[in-house]
């Protein structure tokens, strides 16, 4: 088989993107920052930069997580199918959840 060399990189086809990438895409649409998407997902801020930046690709249950609270499937925070992403939402807090809680 012959090896070849091309000028042009091919194009992404839907599904390549990285999960960092698509989890970031689909934030940014929300309209929520790390901070914002942390507290819904009950994560921290650090582990959201973490998986945005593809350092490591989060545990089932933070990505089940993750998807409740940008309100999309798995399926589609996983690249399996692509986002419905319509824009910014307001995602509720849990009960007892915030500063003033106790």
């Amino acid at each position: 088989m012959p090896f070849t060399i091309t000028d042009a990189m091919p194009g992404k086809k839907y599904g390549q993107t990285g999960f960092g990438e698509r989890l970031q895409v689909i934030r940014k649409a929300r309209g929520l920052t790390q901070v914002q998407l942390a507290e819904a997902a009950e994560a921290t801020q650090r582990a959201v930069s973490y998986y945005e930046t593809e350092a490591g690709f989060p545990p089932a249950p933070a990505v089940i997580a993750l998807a409740r609270a940008l309100k999309v499937t798995t399926d589609e925070l996983l690249g399996v199918k692509p986002p419905r992403v319509e824009g910014p939402r307001m995602i509720p807090k849990p009960a007892g959840s915030g500063r003033n809680s106790r």
